[in-house]
């Protein structure tokens, strides 16, 4: 069973500097998957859907619960 930590996070245009929020869950098999680790893979996430919409955005204050 993988480990699953929910997240939310501001999200800030590079473009025009607006910022806004984004959510969701960052899952792992890996039983010492650190919050560093989940991090990282958030800030990934979140230029990779900014850069599919033609965007470039990032993440910033990330808050993890669960």
């Amino acid at each position: 069973m993988g480990k699953k930590i929910g997240w939310t996070a501001k999200v800030r245009s590079h473009r025009t500097g607006e910022t806004g929020h984004a959510h969701g869950v960052v899952t792992s098999d890996d039983p010492g998957y650190s919050t560093e680790q989940a991090t990282e893979d958030v800030r990934n996430f979140v230029r990779e859907k900014a850069r599919e919409q033609g965007h470039v955005a990032s993440a910033f204050d990330i808050e993890f619960y669960g």
